[in-house]
């Protein structure tokens, strides 16, 4: 079956290194990283809209999309804590800093955190996320 959507439905791709950029700056609507620090994914998103506009697509018409899996600790964890890992307040600051850099959106991946290996774990975490993005 073909689908629905027309011409397709969306293609995020995920990766950092330079071969995965400009493939997403060539085929992708856009583009998936996780676990990269905010400077960095604004450099190398600005990378990718550049190849993209060089082979002739639309850079701007990209998507930013991050993948934020949440490591939630009880107190604030320094400066080199890796991004949206500390407490709730230093995940709500790396939201904040991905939306100033232009993320369309920011999944939340639940499962590293504490206290989520039930539903009620989980939901109970989102609602705290959910009270600042």
């Amino acid at each position: 079956l073909k689908p629905v959507q027309k011409p397709h439905p969306p293609i995020y791709l995920a990766g950092f290194v330079p071969a995965a950029l400009a493939r997403v700056a060539r085929f992708a609507d856009g583009w998936n990283p996780t676990g990269i620090p905010i400077e960095g994914m604004a450099q190398m998103f600005s990378s990718i809209k550049q190849m993209a506009a060089e082979a002739g697509r639309n850079g701007a018409a990209l998507e930013l999309v991050v993948r934020a899996n949440l490591q939630i600790t009880e107190k604030p964890l320094g400066k080199d804590r890796p991004i949206f890992s500390g407490a709730l307040e230093q995940i709500k600051e790396d939201t904040a800093a991905c939306r100033q850099i232009g993320a369309h959106e920011v999944h939340f991946a639940p499962g590293f955190g504490r206290d989520t290996r039930s539903v009620d774990g989980w939901l109970r975490l989102m609602e705290q996320v959910r009270a600042f993005v």
